[in-house]
């Protein structure tokens, strides 16, 4: 379609919700202000494509409209384009467009530290220790290391080419064909017979169950006992699906508010409440937070410290307690927009204030699994001592 067609239309759905409700024929001034507003920015995307300096075309020009409407929002808010849209929802669905190898830093340099069983990696013979020196013809050396990381995920079906030196010193180029690959947001280990770790590196739309089935599978490992102290790092944790927080945190609950949600319309004020039966209910519960954790992991760290069953310890978090909301345009792409604040169930909103550890540690922002992890070593200190008491009586009491 024309983009002089395309104005036009939007112009006109813009002018349909300025005109008056009322039944009055005359509108009011500020609907004549509005209509103004209309015409001068059918002007200036005139003015833009005729005479600008380089010639923009019209889907660039259009994208640009798009973006810029929502950018005065708030730094939660977006535009997502057809192609970000889908990687969200791949990333909400725990999985990715990738080739299925993670890569660890050694001076600088980028060496393939595990592959994922039957993933791309693995069939096209790339192997632990190799060393990445080039992605698509783009040198390592000399780039941002996450930059050429980034690089290696794409579009399933689309091929990238590395240039790879093994062990021996021997260098090759592959072609690797990326495909979907899971990701794993949960990860554990014992740090003492009793003491559970796990560590949540985001929330997906299964990390709730699969934060079951590790709890279940540290305790069927040989001379493994029940565990009676679960250590939850959200250190690095930057947020995700919103019901898989809430899950997690109801199994640790046996009743009460989890959550609740604020905003304009009645669709965004709810209230979550925890359902009968916990995952451990004799366990005594520690969460790590640094200034990374944010949003969902902050949701799951409120509730559990509000509640008294769990002591938060780590440096205080990072303080985005805002829903967005997805909702998917006619052109494949998306509008990502706040819709509601968070409160926990003592009632502290966690926007721009996070949450506050119980015992403050000044240790690493990341999840290490490390017993000599200063944070780590507190909170297996912390749940050999008294249980955290609940934020308020009201909670205290389950009024």
């Amino acid at each position: 379609m024309h983009l002089t067609a395309t104005r036009i239309l939007a112009c006109l759905a813009l002018l349909a919700s300025a005109l008056p409700s009322n039944g009055h024929a005359e509108a009011p001034a500020e609907d004549s202000s509005r209509l103004d507003d209309l015409r001068t920015l059918s002007d200036m995307v005139q003015l833009i494509r005729d005479n600008y300096v380089d010639e923009i075309g019209e889907d660039d020009l259009l994208h640009s409209a798009m973006a810029g409407l929502v950018a005065g929002l708030d730094e939660h808010s977006g535009w997502l384009p057809a192609s970000r849209f889908q990687a969200h929802n791949d990333s909400s669905r725990g999985r990715q467009g990738g080739i299925g190898a993670t890569f660890e830093v050694n001076e600088k340099r980028l060496f393939v530290d595990a592959i994922a069983p039957d993933s791309p990696a693995e069939i096209a013979g790339l192997e632990p220790g190799d060393q990445l020196l080039a992605v698509d013809g783009e040198p390592v050396r000399g780039r941002r290391l996450d930059t050429s990381l980034q690089a290696l995920d794409g579009e399933p079906g689309t091929t990238v080419t590395l240039r790879i030196r093994d062990r021996s010193g021997a260098k090759r180029t592959i072609d690797i064909e990326r495909a979907y690959v899971p990701v794993d947001s949960v990860s554990g280990q014992w740090l003492e017979p009793g003491t559970a770790y796990l560590a949540i590196s985001h929330f997906n739309d299964h990390t709730d169950r699969d934060f079951e089935h590790e709890l279940e599978q540290l305790g069927q490992q040989p001379g493994a006992i029940e565990a009676s102290r679960i250590i939850i790092d959200l250190r690095d944790n930057r947020g995700g699906v919103l019901t898989s927080a809430l899950a997690v945190a109801d199994g640790f609950l046996e009743s009460g508010l989890v959550v609740e949600t604020r905003g304009r319309t009645p669709s965004t004020r709810m209230s979550y409440v925890a359902q009968p039966g916990q995952w451990r209910p004799q366990a005594r519960v520690a969460v790590l937070t640094s200034s990374l954790t944010a949003s969902s992991a902050e949701i799951l760290a409120g509730s559990l410290q509000d509640h008294g069953r769990a002591i938060v310890l780590g440096r205080t978090s990072f303080g985005k307690g805002t829903v967005q909301s997805v909702v998917r345009l006619h052109n494949g792409s998306a509008l990502k927009f706040t819709t509601a604040r968070y409160y926990t169930p003592s009632g502290r909103e966690i926007d721009q204030s996070g949450i506050k550890p119980n015992i403050e540690i000044r240790g690493g922002l990341h999840p290490t699994g490390d017993v000599n992890d200063p944070v780590i070593g507190a909170a297996m200190s912390a749940l050999k001592t008294d249980p955290p008491e609940p934020e308020s009586a009201a909670l205290a009491t389950g009024a």
